[in-house]
């Protein structure tokens, strides 16, 4: 997309914006930096649209005559004909030479040349197929996501050529001509049907957006083209945050497969999910009165994540309505024993484990008024509705590493910087390629092993091996630019930890035996009820608690708990938890009159054991009274 077309995309957007909107999510929609954004707004400014930008809150565009917004390109003899030879290839897939095309549009080689260039330069941008000449001749090519983007892209110059919006009777009969009457019946049919879903959109533009992608992925499921998983490209928080929108796109994609008959992937149900995420469908409360009983869960659910984070979601309405929407029908699933995997869970434990935690901790503490025990995937999913409501309140930064030499390498130099910052943050890694792909809206402050020049934000360039000294520099950077609060301090650990509940060496040969003699001992002491050995069981039975450090972080209900107690178990040989070996065991134990120190304590905890070189000094400790000093003292090393 050339500029001339992005500044007209840009303009049909803002008209069809009934509110402000922030250059932030325009760049985020047009896949351009935030200051090319204030750039094409300045052009559109001084060529006499009324945009009018409102410092912190966004710009809008004042009401224009009808007319005034036309195409930027006109269609003449030769435009024309370069659109019929780009639908031939999209929708016949013919492979031509150069000749038969010359002699199917009765011009010369050299015209056929400068279409093709120009159909190559001018229209299929950076996220379409590629235009590919060869001796077979001249066809499209590209992965499953690019060519349902070409669709989209082929929909969108159509729509903006001949000015349709979403609610105007041509726009359906050009799609009909293109992908079927049935497939555009259909999807209009369930877009209109979003009421039902308790969805609203705030502007036609992405209502359309959404019938764009859901006519592609009819048509192309049709043909037996779905999605892959590699096709995906964006940062992984991205990717795990779109799975809000997970479950309304299954059943937005389950109505369109009960009218139509084409099935559709999970593959397909993510991409749509993520397309949701990104066009500013946002969920309004139910219309039905819920249940009393569910409407008492949802606001304790909320009051309880608030003290636990120390954020204030109770004044979050966007929050409240999102967990209407999402509870209700999470319950029912429970109780009929329809169980959803969730496709990012492993990414989701992995990234927001502290929150994944914390969720999970409150939801067990509910579990007699819920009426069911939630699953590790449910959780998955009802977590990233505070993850999100947590990041509109900016109480967690995204940091971005960039490295050049391979995912292993970033890996490495990302375990190493989460133990110097707030476990609460999301700690992105990119290569330079997806860093131009993607840019940098919405990270916070860079760590690179290489220099780059102008970033916007601020960046940081480290050694390959991440010594001492960057660490240093980063937490520095970081304080004095990034978080002003100073940092969590290591001493929640040390209040929990005691001599007693120490156990260094042990020869325990499975997890069950673990359990049962810590259990034995906390039960004894009257620090847990008798039956909470019985509930610790079953929630690993749910999902496990290792992770890949080698450590597992066994927990039951709060409420089962009298007194919050840290347990510490070193065992002799690996023990196979659930995935993982694991030597290192921490039962997590914490009683509900405590509930406003549980992120403090899982904070120190993942400081503690948030790295193999961690785990592995504290495994190798053989001294009760040693393993206490070094547990106490709070040194990370």
């Amino acid at each position: 997309m050339n500029s001339t077309q992005r500044r007209s995309q840009l303009l049909m957007i803002l008209k069809y914006e009934t509110d402000t909107i922030t250059t932030e999510d325009l760049a985020k929609m047009l896949y351009v930096s935030k200051r090319t954004i204030h750039s094409d707004l300045n052009v559109l400014i001084a060529q006499g649209h009324e945009i009018v930008k409102i410092p912190g809150v966004g710009v809008t565009l004042k009401d224009e005559k009808e007319g005034t917004i036309q195409p930027s390109i006109e269609m003449d003899t030769i435009q024309y004909r370069r659109f019929q030879i780009l639908k031939e290839m999209l929708f016949q897939g013919n492979t031509k030479s150069y000749t038969q095309l010359a002699d199917e549009y009765y011009v010369s080689l050299s015209s056929i040349q400068l279409d093709l260039k120009f159909i190559k330069e001018n229209f299929l941008e950076e996220h379409c197929v590629e235009l590919v000449s060869n001796e077979l001749g001249t066809y499209l090519q590209g992965t499953e996501t690019r060519w349902q983007k070409t669709y989209i892209h082929f929909n969108e110059y159509l729509q903006q050529y001949y000015n349709l919006n979403y609610y105007e009777k041509n726009l359906r009969v050009m799609l009909e001509e293109l992908y079927g009457k049935h497939i555009v019946e259909e999807v209009f049919h369930v877009v209109e049907s979003f009421s039902k879903f308790n969805l609203v959109s705030t502007a036609q533009y992405y209502l359309l957006n959404i019938v764009n992608v859901l006519i592609v992925l009819s048509f192309r499921a049709q043909l037996g083209k779905h999605h892959l998983e590699t096709d995906h490209g964006a940062y992984i928080s991205d990717k795990i945050m779109s799975l809000q929108y997970f479950l309304i796109a299954k059943d937005i994609l389950n109505m369109l497969e009960e009218r139509t008959g084409i099935s559709f992937t999970d593959e397909d149900i993510y991409y749509v999910s993520s397309y949701l995420y990104g066009n500013r469908i946002t969920f309004i409360a139910s219309r039905e009165v819920l249940n009393a009983d569910i409407e008492k869960i949802i606001s304790e659910f909320i009051k309880e994540m608030s003290i636990c984070l120390h954020a204030d979601f109770e004044k979050d309405r966007q929050l409240y309505n999102n967990l209407r929407m999402h509870i209700p029908p999470m319950l029912y699933r429970l109780h009929q024993n329809i169980y959803i995997k969730n496709p990012l869970l492993e990414s989701i434990q992995s990234e927001f484990r502290i929150m994944f935690d914390v969720t999970w901790l409150v939801a067990d503490s509910l579990q007699k008024k819920i009426g069911v025990r939630i699953t590790e995937d449910e959780i998955g999913f009802l977590m990233l509705h505070f993850q999100n409501a947590l990041d509109k309140m900016k109480k967690s930064k995204k940091i971005l590493v960039v490295c050049p030499n391979g995912i292993i390498a970033s890996s490495l130099i990302a375990n190493k910087i989460r133990r110097v910052l707030p476990p609460l943050d999301i700690i992105e890694m990119a290569s330079i390629d997806e860093v131009k792909r993607f840019g940098v809206t919405g990270i916070d402050f860079i760590v690179s092993t290489i220099p780059m020049k102008d970033m916007g934000i601020p960046t940081i360039v480290i050694s390959p091996s991440l010594n001492e000294n960057d660490e240093k520099n980063i937490l520095r950077l970081y304080k004095d630019n990034v978080d002003k609060m100073p940092l969590p301090a290591f001493d929640f650990l040390k209040r929990y930890v005691q001599r007693d509940f120490i156990f260094c060496q042990k020869n325990a040969s499975n997890k069950e035996e673990v359990i049962k003699e810590v259990c034995d001992l906390l039960c004894s002491q009257m620090i847990v009820s008798k039956d909470y050995e019985e509930y610790l069981l079953k929630r690993e039975k749910k999902g496990g608690t290792d992770i890949a450090a080698g450590v597992a972080l066994p927990h039951g209900p709060l409420d089962k708990v009298n007194k919050t107690t840290i347990v510490i178990w070193t065992n002799k040989k690996s023990i196979k938890w659930m995935k993982y070996q694991v030597k290192v065991i921490v039962f997590f134990v914490v009683a509900k009159k405590e509930i406003k120190q549980l992120r403090q304590i899982l904070e120190d905890i993942f400081k503690l054991i948030g790295t193999k070189k961690n785990v592995e000094k504290i495994a190798l400790i053989s001294d009760e009274e040693k393993l206490h000093e070094y547990l106490t003292g709070g040194i990370i090393c």
